[in-house]
């Protein structure tokens, strides 16, 4: 039987077979297991990736007129997976560059996480950094238009 996994430090999913090591064959750090992905599952990640990129997209223009104007801060839209979320957050345009560094990371307002999809990889105040993972890790670094 084949499992999932994925590795938060090089970015790649990693399957494993029976005997294999719960640790990452490029960088050596443990390896978090991802649940069997279903068809449900699968789609349930393709559309919140969706989602997700097209709220970067807005974020993207909001970035570039606050350069263009010179302030500091920013406020964006929540990059979470909801259809229905209109959250916004505000934060220092070079965290938000920061996040942007890495196509498969997103901001999001803190608890709008979805485990199957992401993983949280900080968090700072009301607001969090999330990387997808599997399929929907895979589409964002795909669709990224940087």
């Amino acid at each position: 039987m084949v499992r999932t996994a994925y590795c938060t430090v090089c970015a790649r999913t990693v399957y494993l077979g029976s005997g294999d090591s719960e640790h990452c064959p490029v960088c050596s750090s443990a390896l978090l297991r991802l649940p069997g992905a279903s068809d449900a599952q699968d789609f349930l990640g393709r559309r919140i990736a969706r989602n997700e990129t097209e709220f970067r997209s807005r974020n993207e223009n909001r970035q570039n007129a606050a350069l263009k104007s010179g302030v500091a801060t920013a406020r964006f839209v929540c990059e979470c997976g909801s259809q229905d979320c209109e959250e916004r957050l505000e934060l220092p345009l070079g965290d938000y560059e920061t996040v942007r560094l890495n196509p498969r990371r997103f901001v999001i307002v803190t608890g709008h996480d979805v485990a199957e999809v992401e993983v949280v990889v900080a968090s700072h105040g009301g607001w969090s950094i999330v990387e997808k993972i599997g399929v929907p890790g895979a589409m964002a670094a795909r669709d990224d238009a940087r």
